[in-house]
């Protein structure tokens, strides 16, 4: 007898594999930079392949009813086929989202902000029908908040995809095959 678990694992591997213009594994998490912002978050590089962000209690005078704090990385993208940004958290107390500039010679030409989770999963942003297609630089920020008794947000991923390879990851983000260039 085939236990449906096994047959669910079988499914899973020979699934289409979800095709990235451009991801982020958080192979090389140096290159991500603190924001210019007193409130800067304590790093966790300790489990390959994750970026952790963590914000202790604030001080005593710290006049928000709430804190945050974002690690940004500026890269240049062809949005033409795969419009479609994810991003993978695993572990949150708090909420996280992804905060994106488009920028023309080191100027923000617009803002655009991805769904905001407040559990473990995945966040997106479809920019599908607000940025034409073309080449862009844009700079991204990885953001996690919450309660100034502390927060915390452990990013997996980021990935660049079309639509239906980002509603894809939505429904399973455990997909196991994905390809596209290695992870920068």
């Amino acid at each position: 007898m085939i236990i449906p678990f096994a047959i669910a694992a079988i499914l899973h591997q020979t699934a289409k594999p979800v095709s990235c213009r451009w991801r982020d594994e958080f192979d090389h998490p140096s290159e991500w930079k603190h924001i210019a912002a007193s409130n800067k978050p304590s790093l966790d590089w300790s489990r390959p392949g994750k970026l952790g962000l963590t914000l202790p209690h604030v001080p005593r005078d710290w006049p928000y009813q709430y804190q945050w704090a974002a690690l940004t990385k500026t890269v240049t993208l062809d949005m033409t086929a795969a419009p479609f940004l994810t991003a993978r958290v695993t572990e949150l107390k708090g909420y996280a989202h992804l905060d994106i500039d488009f920028m023309s010679n080191d100027k923000v030409l617009s803002q655009l902000r991805s769904s905001t989770i407040e559990s473990p999963g995945v966040m997106w942003l479809d920019m599908s029908d607000r940025v034409f297609p073309g080449t862009y630089t844009f700079r991204i920020r990885i953001v996690a908040g919450g309660p100034n008794e502390g927060c915390n947000a452990m990013y997996d991923w980021l990935r660049l995809t079309s639509v239906e390879d980002g509603k894809r990851l939505l429904a399973d983000p455990n997909v196991l095959t994905v390809t596209g260039p290695p992870s920068h």
